[in-house]
């Protein structure tokens, strides 16, 4: 799989991620995440009560008691562990039509969060978002908890509950289970083809030409130009990993507000020729290897260009790009930023 590496030796795209993922370690966390992991489909994982499919363009994020499938098109989130029928409250359940001994209410109650995962794995489990109790025959107490971007509040929610089986699974080799992938990395990397891109991206970037708009700033990509954008379901603006010219540059909002014309005066300027605060910054490479790349890999040395920039949480957008003869592309790629408006037209997914 292609990660931006091209035209710039092996492990440069990784080194890129690496370098994402060590920066955000650097900011005050919360309290230690759930165990996760992510792939691609097409695969099946199991817990001893159900089931998830996932398709070929889809793929599997879990974090904690919390698994999701996400596609460009949808995503869908089960809460499977720590359902205290005690504490929560639901409408009455109605049978799921071809889901033999199936009922599903509608929850009216926060989602039982008693491991405190929900702040890792939010999506579609909010409570303003629509969430169904579902119960295997006979049972009186929610099996899993599930919430869908598709589901609107109708009856029509029944018939949207994707590649989920209810009841006791069978032990086979043929299902990821997913509290061996949780807990044993060698397990989820041969058994589960872990892979923690899965969890944000879809599998391959998408060609040029398009034009991308993200805070408030839009650029134009050529047609041998690719960006790697989050999955559509998540909502997410970025981060965006940009392969021009086999160069990789890397795009993220960091809390800042959205970049905008502060007068009609400023109309056409670039946005780092008028904004204030946006800082240039140099970063030489720190070593070889973790934690700052991948093992026997040297981190590239980087050039970061933050737009709007308040300190490193508060950057309306962060531009950063490898040094030495791959900063052309990157600076060449900053000329072609622009301001855009809310409705412009040209910002589409």
């Amino acid at each position: 799989m292609t990660r931006y590496s091209k035209g710039q030796g092996a492990g440069t795209g990784a080194a890129i991620f690496a370098l994402f993922l060590s920066n955000a370690a650097l900011a005050i966390t919360p309290p230690p995440a759930p165990p996760s992991y992510a792939a691609y489909g097409p695969l099946r994982v199991c817990a001893p009560n159900f089931a998830l499919t996932i398709a070929a363009d889809e793929a599997v994020h879990a974090s904690g008691d919390i698994v999701r499938t996400l596609g460009q098109t949808g995503a869908l989130a089960v809460k499977y562990d720590g359902l205290d029928a005690g504490s929560s409250t639901w409408s009455t359940p109605r049978p799921v039509p071809g889901r033999s001994g199936w009922t599903m209410a509608r929850l009216t109650s926060p989602t039982p969060d008693a491991g405190r995962t929900l702040m890792y794995a939010p999506l579609m489990l909010r409570d303003t978002d629509i969430r169904y109790a579902l119960f295997a025959a006979g049972d009186d107490k929610p099996d899993l908890i599930v919430g869908a971007s598709a589901f609107d509040g109708t009856v029509q929610d029944a018939q949207k509950l994707g590649g989920i089986s209810l009841g006791a699974q069978p032990d086979s080799d043929a299902c990821v289970k997913l509290a061996a992938a949780l807990s044993d990395r060698d397990y989820a990397r041969t058994q589960g083809a872990a892979d923690e891109w899965a969890a944000i991206f879809p599998r391959d970037p998408e060609s040029g030409p398009l034009f991308h708009c993200i805070n408030g700033v839009g650029f134009p990509l050529g047609a041998a130009d690719k960006i790697h954008r989050p999955w559509k379901s998540l909502g997410a603006d970025g981060p965006l990993f940009i392969d021009r010219s086999g160069h990789g540059i890397k795009l993220e909002q960091r809390g800042g507000e959205r970049i905008r014309q502060s007068d009609g005066a400023s109309s056409g300027k670039h946005p780092v020729g008028w904004l204030r605060n946006t800082a240039l910054s140099y970063h030489p490479s720190r070593g070889v290897g973790p934690p700052y790349a991948p093992a026997g890999v040297p981190e590239p040395a980087r050039w970061s260009v933050d737009i709007d920039h308040e300190g490193y949480w508060k950057t309306g957008l962060a531009i950063s790009f490898t040094a030495g003869d791959a900063a052309a592309s990157g600076f060449a790629f900053v000329e072609t930023l622009e301001i855009v408006d809310p409705e412009d037209t040209r910002c589409v997914r």
